[in-house]
């Protein structure tokens, strides 16, 4: 406790505790600028989320027959291969023209991938669309534009799987040297669903039983010993579906109006930068989570299940 010395004067007095005063101030603010550093440029994302997310309540219902407990488990799973999906389109005065062209770019890329060791039957060529594409043609005092047939569009997909995580450069590097950037999509891949499943149904269960047993030595009961599966919930979270976005970036506004069209002042803004980063499902409603410190993107298996016990007549 801080106690000011009364022989002071009453200005001194005063002084000395607005002094205090700036200094809590300074103090608070300070503090609340670590915070901002500590907590990262995530702080700028809109908390407007669009992803699904695997959200489970935890209750247990007690009634005069019967208790019911649930659990709720997650596994983080790296992926044991991929699939890369990319999109090719082509453009062509006839559609004849747009194939060939579209087959020379497609036979160049699959030639990339066979010299790394991806072998035919681990890829697929799809066609997608055939459009007609327009175009606008002015006429001599260029006071009409009259819509016109300017050729065709060809669309096909690639779809390409493999097992070796970097790979995934490779392959990327290479389409784009048939000018294909658009990869459309990449799936993580496990085979084992079913083992994983076992896997969390296991530790659900000792979850269920750990809880029965703190229950119970609060609650005047004994149990019968039956109980009934009420209902069982079993999902997965692909990792494209586990990105967030956010711009970090702070600007001020400049008032642009003008009554004057040809007066008013002309804004030139430079591209902003949109960062991404994998934001995998929150913890906090799971009992138990499995591999739970990632590194890297994972896939997400989830389980839920709710058991009823029956409550034993005296």
């Amino acid at each position: 406790m801080l106690v000011l010395n009364t022989d002071f004067s009453p200005n001194f007095a005063l002084i000395f505790m607005k002094y205090l005063l700036i200094l809590s101030v300074f103090l608070l603010l300070s503090a609340n600028k670590i915070f901002a550093q500590v907590r990262g440029n995530i702080s700028y994302q809109n908390t407007n989320k669009n992803k699904t997310e695997i959200v489970y309540f935890q209750s247990i219902n007690q009634g005069d027959s019967a208790i019911v407990i649930e659990s709720a488990v997650l596994s983080n799973e790296l992926a044991t291969s991929f699939v890369l999906v990319f999109g090719v389109s082509q453009e062509g005065k006839t559609v004849n023209e747009a194939t060939i062209l579209i087959n020379k770019r497609l036979a160049g890329f699959v030639a990339e991938l066979k010299s790394l060791k991806i072998s035919e039957t681990d890829f697929y060529i799809d066609l997608i669309t055939q459009n007609r594409v327009y175009d606008y043609e002015l006429n001599a005092t260029n006071t009409v534009a009259k819509e016109k047939l300017a050729g065709f569009e060809i669309k096909k997909n690639i779809t390409i799987h493999f097992a070796d995580r970097n790979m995934i450069d490779k392959i990327t590097v290479a389409a784009s040297n048939f000018e294909i950037f658009d990869l459309i999509k990449v799936d993580y891949v496990r085979t084992n669903t079913e083992e994983i499943r076992t896997k969390l149904l296991e530790e659900a269960i000792k979850v269920i039983e750990s809880k029965k047993s703190q229950y119970l030595k609060i609650m005047n009961i004994k149990l019968q010993k039956s109980s009934y599966i009420i209902s069982e919930q079993f999902g997965m979270q692909q990792p494209y579906n586990m990105y967030e976005t956010y711009n970090a970036y702070t600007t001020n506004n400049v008032n642009d109006y003008d009554e004057n069209y040809n007066n008013r002042l002309k804004k030139l803004s430079l591209r902003k930068m949109t960062t991404s980063y994998f934001s995998p499902t929150d913890y906090s409603s799971f009992d138990k989570v499995l591999q739970p410190i990632i590194i890297e993107p994972v896939i997400q298996y989830s389980l839920r299940i709710v058991v009823r016990f029956l409550v034993q007549k005296e």
